[in-house]
């Protein structure tokens, strides 16, 4: 069942456009990982803020991904992203209602 995953990411006004590289770096190998479908962007220039909207084909493949991220991608690259935020990215999820 395909689910929704949503991630803000509060990034610090003078950390903006290395974060935002960070992610046009990072977001193929995320879109092209097994089970994801789609990844759309959005940034609130004034919060700082950007927001992906991610949509697996099921929680299991988003929480494959995670692994994969956290471990095979480099702690450094954590790090980096991590010193970029104030705090770490929010994550929700979403399961489809459609009988709604």
């Amino acid at each position: 069942m395909t689910i929704m995953i949503t991630v803000e990411f509060k990034i610090k006004p003078e950390k903006v456009e290395e974060a935002l590289q960070e992610m046009r770096e990072g977001l193929p190998a995320t879109r092209g990982f097994e089970g994801c479908q789609r990844i759309d962007s959005y940034f609130d220039a004034e919060n700082s803020s950007l927001f992906l909207v991610e949509f697996w084909d099921s929680a299991e493949a988003q929480k494959n991904y995670l692994k994969w991220r956290l471990a095979d991608s480099g702690e450094n690259v954590n790090r980096s992203i991590e010193a970029n935020l104030f705090e770490l990215p929010i994550f929700k999820s979403y399961a489809p209602m459609p009988e709604l």
